[in-house]
Order: structure tokens, then sequence, then C-alpha cells
């Protein structure tokens, strides 16, 4: 959309070309154990000031195995009903679709484990933060979600690294934070710190933060 100095709008409707773009999940294949649930996401999004109507129709092809529950043109949450295999796919308007394959195994299937990726309370993930993965299978970094830390805190690490860890049975990776100290101060008031955890020092200097040499700082009590 363009907006002229006297406020008249034009729009730039989708061509042809690009309807390919329009339907996009945010998986291709899936493992769940039965009676599992999990939200499937559309990527693709409309600028909410074009006015194009293309409402997404979500479909199983095996209802037996998944069915589809609350859905939008944004995602639809499925559930796993029984073992097999069913794909679920997203058609536009147009015609223009997309599936996710999804394998319920039966739970307890010692062929199979839970992941579970667990942001604490001080954040949370962009990103799945379970799923069920063949035993043998060698975690890959795509597959570890983003920890976006809350106001005050920084990400520090999981509780072990996940990027090439062999699955061997349900695991759960648990995020460490620091809490960060205020800027532009010369003292740490004792409501800030916690006795026993780490904090990153930074320093600001016209405008801009500074770590200093990257070196934690380990409180061990105050007086």
């Amino acid at each position: 959309m363009t907006m002229d100095y006297a406020g008249n709008a034009s729009y730039m409707y989708i061509t042809m070309s690009a309807k390919e773009e329009m339907v996009e999940l945010d998986a291709d294949q899936v493992n769940l154990m039965e009676g599992d649930s999990m939200r499937i996401h559309q990527l693709y999004r409309f600028d909410a000031n074009t006015p194009v109507d293309c409402p997404l129709t979500w479909t199983t092809d095996n209802a037996d195995v998944v069915s589809i529950g609350e859905h939008t043109t944004e995602y639809a949450d499925i559930q796993a009903k029984a073992p097999g295999t069913a794909t679920v796919t997203a058609t536009n308007s147009y015609g223009i679709s997309d599936s996710v394959t999804i394998r319920v195994v039966e739970t307890g299937d010692p062929n199979y484990a839970t992941v579970v990726f667990d942001p604490g309370a001080f954040g949370a993930l962009n990103g799945r933060g379970r799923m069920v993965l063949p035993v043998g299978h060698v975690i890959e970094a795509d597959q570890v979600p983003e920890v976006l830390a809350n106001q005050g805190y920084t990400f520090k690490c999981w509780n072990k690294i996940p990027e090439g860890f062999t699955v061997g049975g349900d695991t759960t990776f648990t995020a460490k934070y620091r809490r960060d100290i205020p800027t532009g101060k010369t003292y740490v008031e004792t409501d800030t710190i916690v006795p026993g955890e780490t904090y990153l020092m930074v320093a600001e200097y016209r405008g801009q933060l500074y770590a200093m040499n990257n070196t934690p700082m380990w409180v061990a009590r105050w007086h």
C-alpha cells in the first residue's frame, strides 16, 4: 500500500505469480505420541491494510489418526488420536496449499522419546518446546527453539548442550539465565542480585553497551 500527501491510498494486489508463497506451514513432518496435541502455524501473513480475503481450509486425510480442532487463517490445533500416519493440509481460496505429515506413535513406544525444551520462569520460546523423536536421533541446531528472555534477564545457556545430543530416552533441556545489572550504576542494590547467581557486568559509553571482558561476576554474599 502507498499513500500520497493528501492521504489517498493505493493498493498493490497479490498477483497470480506470487500465490505460491501464500501458504507455508511451520513444519513438514512431525511425530506425536497418542493423545498429544499441537498447533500448526501458517507462516505467510497478509499486510493488515491489504484488502485481500484469503481464508484457509484445514483438512486431514485420516481423522481416525489426527483430528483438527480450533482453527483460523493463522493456525490449526490438531489432536493425535491413534497410532498411524495422517496428512494435514491447509488450502487457501486460490487452491494453493501446504501440508504436514504427522506420524502418531503409541504411548510408551520404546523406539521414540519425548524431548522437552523448558524456558523456565524468566523467558519464553520461539519454536517448538516439545517434540517426539526416534531413539538415536541426533538433535540439530535448527530443532532447538530460540529463547526470548524476559526484560531484566539474559539467556545464558541450556542446562546441557542440545546440539549434537543423541536421544536415548525422555529428556528435558532447561533454560538458564543471568539477571542483568542495571547500566549506569557504580554500585548494585542488594535487591537486584541473588547470592550464588552470575551476572554479566556491562557499562554504557556514548550510548553503547559494552560487556566488561565478557566476564561474569559471581556474588557470594554482601554486607
